[in-house]
């Protein structure tokens, strides 16, 4: 079998291009590997401060509770002392 040098050029030359489009494919999916890796990176330090806004809720209900338990208590006092001052006149 016997090749002439036009044929082998056109078929080095789909070869290339071939091998260039493989080539593009592989970087572009190299690209998208790293951006899923940034947005994973993103997610897990989304999901910790998530933790921590959690933690915070916590305290803060646990202060608005102890405000409401102290504010109780002094309407009461203040009631109590509006219902002694009327009993004593």
């Amino acid at each position: 079998m016997v090749f002439d040098l036009d044929a082998m050029v056109k078929l080095f030359a789909i070869f290339g291009a071939i091998g260039g489009v493989w080539w593009r494919v592989n970087m572009r999916i190299a690209e998208c590997e790293k951006a899923i890796l940034k947005m994973e990176n993103k997610i897990v330090k989304e999901y910790a401060s998530s933790n921590s806004l959690k933690e915070v809720e916590k305290r803060l209900v646990h202060a608005i509770d102890r405000l409401t338990n102290r504010i109780d208590k002094l309407l009461d006092a203040a009631h109590g002392m509006k219902n002694g001052s009327s009993k004593s006149s």
